[in-house]
């Protein structure tokens, strides 16, 4: 699918969260991007601690929701052809 275009919203950042890569995350409404709709991530921590934040999906348009949808502009240009 690619890489998801998302932001930390309110002065968040990885240091600010403390992000470390042994971290495990999920973004419930992933499956639901639609252009700059806010998410929650959820950051499951080894020590089985819980953290929450908030992102802004950074597709703009409808049309590069479809693109991203599709895997990309070229798997989304290979679909029309047929």
């Amino acid at each position: 699918m690619g890489v998801a275009p998302l932001e930390f919203c309110d002065g968040a950042s990885r240091r600010t969260l403390g992000i470390n890569g042994s971290e495990i995350f999920e973004i419930p409404e992933f499956d639901e991007l639609s252009p700059n709709k806010r998410l929650q991530l959820i950051i499951r921590r080894p020590d089985g601690s819980t953290q929450t934040a908030r992102l802004k999906c950074r597709i703009d348009t409808e049309r590069e929701a479809d693109w991203f949808r599709a895997g990309g502009i070229l798997p989304f240009a290979l679909t029309k052809l047929s």
